[in-house]
């Protein structure tokens, strides 16, 4: 039907020959570096790194989502991205009906074979994941948007509530007697310029 069934995975596809840095590199020497990385952002380890022949599948799986949870799942992949630029993460690789190579076949461009070179197999929450990568990329997690959005509304519900001033004929009289004041002060007479 070309509809999209069910969210299962955070991942990324990393086109790290197309980076000097990695140029040359081979794929186990990457995938170290990839979950060095990993740690250093306070991620879980990956549920699955491959070789795919021309680079590096990193897979999250995740407990299943309903397809309508994609506006919840693609910020969190975007930012996941962002955060593998230096390994030639591939941006394109933030939509979500994204086909990843099997493992054991052929990838047909250049004749090398799909292979797993290390992975958890763990299955993460989402929620708990996304965080994980918004914290990682310095930005604020669902929660804690939530919490500004509940502490705006607060402000503005108490801004609304609250005393707004004075009636006018009320302000009238303050202002009046705060001047009349002030003239006493200055012995009756306001000084130029005043």
């Amino acid at each position: 039907s070309g509809r999209l069934a069910a969210l299962n995975v955070v991942a990324l596809d990393l086109d790290y020959r197309k980076m000097p840095q990695w140029r040359g590199a081979q794929p186990e020497e990457v995938a170290q570096a990839v979950r060095t990385a990993v740690r250093d952002h306070g991620l879980p380890l990956p549920s699955v790194i491959m070789d795919t022949g021309r680079g590096l599948a990193v897979l999250w799986l995740i407990h299943e989502l309903p397809a309508a949870a994609e506006p919840r799942w693609r910020p969190a992949q975007r930012c996941l991205i962002d955060l593998f630029l230096g390994f030639g993460a591939d941006r394109s690789c933030g939509d979500a009906a994204r086909v990843f190579r099997l493992p054991e076949t052929v990838n047909r461009k250049n004749g090398r074979p799909v292979t797993v070179l290390d992975g958890t197999l763990q299955r993460y929450d989402f929620d708990s994941l996304a965080d994980v990568i918004y914290r990682a990329a310095g930005r604020p997690t669902r929660a804690e948007l939530a919490a500004r959005k509940a502490a705006k509304a607060q402000r503005q519900k108490t801004t609304a509530s609250g005393p707004r001033g004075l009636a006018p004929a009320a302000r009238f009289r303050q202002v009046r007697a705060d001047l009349v004041s002030l003239v006493a002060h200055w012995g009756g007479q306001v000084p130029e310029g005043l």
